[in-house]
């Protein structure tokens, strides 16, 4: 029994050791105002609770965004937890539409940031996330306008006040009692 709290105390700090770091990382995105983020630092002091979807999704996404609005609708006393979703899909997803999907999951621009931008900027911040996005071939359906799917990671991440990203979890499947844990611990 007296192992057990130095074996916590080296355990937490190769965990803490193994975070990805964001604190150098700077990436020029636009939220669902049209307005220009620098991500992460714009949400530094705060614990980010960060998932990636696009709009246009039909299964997984629309999952994950009810489950965090779950979980945000339970941390209503922790002003230090921000949401934010980033997508795969600059090209449809919009700051107006990214607008209408947070109308749509009622979710508020207090607590929530839809972003989106240029694919590059996009790309290179969903691979410092550890994040694939793979599109489909494109179809055209009965009046000739394109559409396409988009195969990716199924994620939930949890990013610590000083930018360092602290878990990961299973986004469609993340128990949100677990999840909250996870952030009132951070």
């Amino acid at each position: 029994m007296r192992y057990v709290l130095p074996l916590f105390v080296v355990l937490s700090v190769l965990l803490m050791g193994c975070a990805t770091d964001l604190s150098d990382d700077q990436f020029t995105l636009i939220d669902q105002d049209g307005s220009e983020v620098q991500f992460p630092e714009a949400f530094e002091g705060k614990k980010v609770v960060m998932s990636f979807v696009y709009t246009n999704c039909p299964d997984i996404c629309p999952m994950i965004t009810a489950r965090l609005k779950q979980v945000e609708s339970r941390l209503n006393a922790m002003d230090d937890v921000h949401f934010v979703l980033l997508t795969f899909d600059p090209e449809r997803d919009t700051p107006e539409v990214l607008a209408r999907y947070a109308d749509t999951f009622n979710l508020s621009p207090s607590r929530w940031t839809l972003l989106t931008g240029e694919e590059e900027e996009l790309t290179q911040a969903l691979q410092r996330l550890d994040i694939e996005a793979v599109r489909s071939f494109t179809r055209h359906d009965e009046d000739g306008n394109p559409y396409y799917f988009i195969d990716h990671t199924d994620r939930v991440t949890l990013i610590d006040s000083q930018r360092r990203v602290r878990h990961t979890f299973t986004g469609s499947k993340v128990d949100p009692e677990e999840l909250i844990d996870a952030i009132q611990t951070m």
